[in-house]
């Protein structure tokens, strides 16, 4: 009689927990598949391809591949202001400069947009916006506050400038392993992306991207130019 009374151990788990957590893993593994070929067709063969590294204090590009001999790089410091911070304390933040931004979208777009009206005969222009996922990170409250705060503010002006469906968010370890390897543990990888940036614009042509190749150097980096560059390769 004992048996008919026999509890199942803790650790046990019913063939309906299993169950459930198989669906849950499924329809999880099912909705990264449907976001990885969302941001492919986003980025596919892109004729317009902006790169924006995280951040008020970072650098933006953009890529126009007009054709194998006439590839056009923009690569500023991102567009940001100083103001008091909203706390007790007196501190000061970096915001994003949102109007500046927008302009410097909005002019890029409307002058490739002619050329290859003029010069291709191609009027259905695709552009695409590869943005990097903002570090969060509770032991770094003030740094993640702020990454998040500019994060915000672009994907704004992207919606302003109905380029809300044209995005996508990856991790800097993607275009990072793509140039340096997967190993980056010992590499200063900051260094790395400013020599990066520097040969591939004195390739390209050294004396039309000489104030692009002063920018590289006096900010120290170029991630924002090998995002651009990454997306380009791998999917155009």
């Amino acid at each position: 009689m004992m048996d008919d009374f026999k509890l199942e151990p803790k650790n046990q788990k019913s063939n309906l927990d299993i169950k459930n957590q198989k669906k849950k893993r499924k329809k999880v593994s099912s909705l990264i598949k449907k976001r990885r070929d969302d941001d492919l067709e986003k980025v596919l063969n892109s004729d317009i391809i902006f790169g924006l590294d995280n951040g008020a204090t970072g650098t933006i590009s953009c890529l126009i591949p007009y054709d194998k001999n006439n590839i056009k790089i923009y690569f500023e410091k991102t567009f940001s202001h100083v103001d008091l911070d909203y706390q007790k304390d007196i501190n000061y933040i970096a915001r994003i400069d949102w109007e500046k931004l927008k302009d410097w979208f909005n002019k890029i777009i409307k002058k490739a947009k002619t050329n290859y009206i003029r010069k291709y005969n191609k009027e259905d222009i695709k552009i695409s916006v590869i943005l990097e996922r903002p570090m969060i990170n509770a032991d770094r409250f003030k740094q993640s506050k702020n990454a998040a705060r500019a994060f915000e503010s672009t994907l704004m002006v992207l919606e302003m400038l109905e380029l809300e469906k044209n995005y996508i968010i990856i991790d800097s370890k993607k275009w990072q392993h793509y140039f340096f390897g997967k190993n980056t543990v010992l590499i200063d990888l900051k260094e790395a992306s400013k020599n990066k940036g520097i040969e591939y614009l004195t390739n390209l042509n050294e004396k039309r991207y000489k104030n692009e190749l002063n920018t590289i150097k006096q900010h120290g980096d170029a991630d924002s130019l090998l995002i651009c560059r990454w997306a380009f390769e791998k999917f155009c």
